[in-house]
């Protein structure tokens, strides 16, 4: 059976246009936009937008005496986890490179481990992590505001996401913490998991082909251990199979060993 991918794609949030029609209307933009629009014209235009218009697709009511340029003090945590559409606004915005991006981060900042859990702001935490440059301060905070829920990120359906775009994005360094919560929870219990199995796979195949195989002494090992378990198992295979692919020939060599005289059972799978 031919392996499906299951890896988050940049394009993945394509998939969401369609609900996209009622992110505006008419009334937002009514000099210049159609009564329905797809996202990519949204997308479009937001990126050319005058600053008093695109407050306007915010819905961003200001006082006469405040500037244009002041950050959209009502976005909040709460507001964006109730709201798929406005969750979206803010996310097409924060794309758009107008200069809302670190407002933004440090208005959701304190609630950002809540964010990561949810089914769509979980695509904004993401984002952080492609408009902000490796170093950034504010970036830096994030990575640790993050650090302690790792072990709750793992098991979950929207924050797995975040992890493997942190794991995908983030200097091999800075990825201890990731690989230690992994060990500490259990290595095979993680790389059976139906979520965290993607995080596992994603970390393996990063520091392998980095070159970095030593890293992963501990999990490599505990990963060929349960060989035969991990290729029987409905999640766990997909990493079996990236080891057998890219792995060292010494680490290789180990799967086969601890495979070898198991080709019937792991057939009738």
């Amino acid at each position: 059976m031919p392996r499906q991918s299951r890896c988050l794609s940049e394009d993945a949030f394509s998939l969401h246009w369609a609900e996209f029609e009622q992110v505006v209307s008419a009334e937002d933009f009514p000099e210049c936009l159609p009564v329905h629009m797809s996202l990519q014209t949204f997308s479009d235009l937001v990126k050319d937008a005058r600053m008093e218009d695109l407050l306007k697709i915010l819905k961003i009511h200001k006082q006469p005496e405040q500037e244009a340029s002041t950050p959209p003090s009502c976005y909040s945590s709460s507001r964006l986890m109730n709201d798929k559409v406005e969750c979206y606004r803010v996310i097409i915005v924060l794309r758009s490179g107008r200069p809302f991006a670190r407002d933004i981060l440090r208005m959701t900042f304190r609630h950002a481990p809540e964010l990561a859990q949810s089914e769509w702001t979980c695509w904004l935490v993401q984002d952080f992590f492609n408009v902000f440059q490796l170093g950034d301060p504010d970036l830096n905070a994030l990575v640790h505001k993050l650090e302690p829920h790792i072990a709750e990120f793992l098991r979950s359906p929207h924050a797995n996401f975040v992890l493997r775009k942190m794991v995908a994005t983030l200097l091999p360094d800075m990825l201890d913490f990731i690989i230690r919560t992994i060990e500490k929870e259990g290595v095979v219990k993680n790389a059976k998991h139906q979520y965290a199995s993607r995080v596992v796979e994603d970390v393996i195949v990063r520091f392998i082909k980095l070159g970095m195989e030593d890293r992963l002494a501990n999990v490599l090992d505990e990963i060929i251990g349960a060989a035969l378990e991990m290729s029987m198992d409905v999640h766990g295979n997909y990493i079996i199979q990236d080891m057998m692919t890219i792995c060292s020939t010494h680490h290789r060599g180990a799967i086969m060993k601890n495979l070898r005289g198991h080709w019937t059972q792991l057939a009738s799978r």
